[in-house]
């Protein structure tokens, strides 16, 4: 039988178009870093962090800006995901340094036109090692860059990742909550966020589903509260001895409280 005649609405890009579209934040991050040359991508999870860093790799490696890349992430399966898109995407030898693999001296001894791909906590091992003419076309990734403010990588690394010509931070969540040295170091060593694609513009693109948020009220047990209270008693015993006691250590030990709080289990249960 005929089918229907279906009329292009004239107000309406092709559908090519629209994909474009739809992912035109990544050019529009890639862009606002090659003009920084520092900073961090704060990108919701699934709106490609990882495509754009590599872009960015490989376009400043085109114009002979970077020919030297460290990439720094936590975890092995991130790690591993890492390792296959620049394999898959690079083009650039990758030497790998975690868990069972040991590429770092490799690297080190080549560092010219290859990328180091390596655990976070390695890279104070590491930098000081690479040849200090590298770092003026080299290249800085960190992948949820929030992790980089622990107190013992700002310890262990305060003054060594500002060598980097270019330095690039990415994650959906770049804040570290109660940790104003940790946000401190990462912005003076990487660089404050430069660009912004959240989950609320992902979703109105169509890149992310939406979803419901529902909240679950819980009450704190007795353990947990004596366990807020043992905290309070610990940061105030710390201050009368003269131990530097920042508040945000306080916050977080409470807030590690009510993260671990079996209270949550029973209303999770019965949603």
């Amino acid at each position: 039988r005929r089918e229907p005649l279906v009329v292009a609405d004239p107000d309406k890009p092709p559908k090519h178009e629209q994909q474009s579209d739809r992912w035109i934040h990544q050019k529009q991050a890639a862009a606002a870093f090659l003009k920084d040359r520092r900073g961090i991508l704060e990108m919701a999870t699934g709106t490609g962090k990882t495509r754009t860093a590599l872009s960015i790799l490989n376009e400043l490696g085109e114009r002979g800006l970077v020919d030297t890349t460290v990439v720094s992430a936590y975890g092995t399966d991130l790690l591993d995901q890492w390792y296959k898109e620049l394999v898959k995407h690079s083009g650039i030898p990758v030497y790998r340094a975690y868990e069972q693999h040991r590429e770092a001296q490799a690297f080190l001894n080549s560092p010219r036109g290859a990328v180091l791909l390596t655990a976070r906590t390695n890279l104070a091992e590491v930098l000081p090692r690479l040849d200090p003419a590298v770092f003026t076309k080299a290249l800085l990734i960190c992948d949820e860059v929030h992790g980089m403010g622990s107190p013992a990588l700002v310890a262990a690394l305060t003054g060594k990742l500002q060598r980097f010509a270019y330095r690039l931070g990415l994650s959906a969540t770049p804040e570290r909550t109660y940790d104003a040295d940790g946000n401190r170091f990462i912005e003076d060593e990487i660089g404050p966020v430069i660009f912004r694609f959240g989950l609320e513009e992902a979703i109105q693109r169509g890149i992310l589903c939406e979803f419901d948020y529902a909240p679950l009220p819980y009450a704190l047990s007795d353990d947990d509260k004596a366990a807020v209270r043992q905290a309070i008693k610990r940061y105030h015993a710390k201050a009368r001895a003269g131990e530097t006691a920042p508040i945000e250590a306080l916050y977080r030990d409470i807030a590690r409280v009510r993260k671990l709080s079996q209270e949550k289990i029973a209303p999770f249960q019965a949603y």
